[in-house]
């Protein structure tokens, strides 16, 4: 999407948004995600060495688990997306429900590139060393 149609601007993100942002990824499943790692198969292949195939093939099955989880649990959070899109940039709730697919795809991209929530989740990240 070029920089001329895109119809949102993001703020600087604040310690506001902290709360909003985990009670999300509580939704979404992000404690389920750790299960995706504790296949069998993985387990082998930590075992036998650096296979490329299994290894490939055991990245592909943690996708497609995390997709799987993502999926399950993403409709029971709609409002949560939209409300969080809502309060950190200068679109209304009503604006971003009007977005296309893509458009609101490329809105949760960006915010999650932005500096400040990796900086956040960098941060947070300290916390399961």
């Amino acid at each position: 999407m070029s920089e001329t149609t895109k119809k949102w601007e993001f703020r600087k993100l604040d310690a506001k948004d902290i709360f909003p942002v985990l009670n999300l990824i509580k939704k979404i499943g992000f404690k389920e995600f750790k299960e995706c790692f504790k296949s069998e198969e993985l387990k082998d292949i930590a075992k036998n060495g650096n296979n490329d195939s299994a290894t490939m093939e055991a990245g592909v099955t943690i996708v497609f688990d995390i997709a799987g989880i993502i999926i399950d649990h993403i409709g029971g959070c709609q409002d949560d997306i939209f409300n969080l899109l809502e309060s950190v940039s200068n679109l209304a709730r009503e604006e971003i429900e009007k977005l296309s697919m893509a458009e609101l795809a490329e809105m949760i991209i960006e915010l999650v590139q932005k500096d400040d929530f990796k900086d956040f989740f960098k941060v947070v990240s300290k916390l399961l060393k």
